[in-house]
């Protein structure tokens, strides 16, 4: 038993860090002012990507992702921007969908990571339950 145990906590301890840079490359993270998305975004501007677009509903809360990420890496040549999207709202991430269509020369990843856990019901804008709002927009 102890050996299964060990087994599995290896799987996880020592997890490889990627660190082929990312040059030339443009990213977009949604959710990428807080948590996951901030890391992610901190990992790319680490490994010198073109450009980091920072999706999230806050701008101000994205400019304060983007000055944390300079702070960690103040050399990287990345540039950062903050673009506001409510991915609950259809309307908006069509605009942002036509925003980056017209800005963006290409897009070599992006990465859905905005999400909400709510404790109460409630409905997005375009009338559906706001958890499911926010994995349907960009699942079809």
């Amino acid at each position: 038993m102890a050996g299964l145990i060990r087994e599995a906590y290896s799987q996880f301890k020592d997890l490889p860090v990627p660190d082929t840079l990312q040059t030339g490359r443009t990213i977009i993270i949604t959710g990428a002012n807080v948590g996951l998305g901030l890391e992610a975004a901190r990992h790319f501007a680490r490994l010198q990507a073109d450009r980091v677009i920072i999706a999230c509903r806050d701008k101000t809360k994205g400019d304060t992702a983007v000055h944390s990420i300079r702070a960690s890496f103040p050399d990287s040549p990345t540039k950062l921007d903050v673009w506001v999207v409510d991915i609950s709202d259809f309307a908006s991430v069509k605009a942002f969908a036509a925003r980056a269509e017209t800005e963006l020369d290409r897009v070599d990843v992006f990465l859905s990571n905005a999400g909400v856990v709510a404790s109460t019901y409630s409905e997005s804008i375009d009338g559906w339950e706001s958890t499911l709002a926010r994995g349907r927009t960009f699942g079809e």
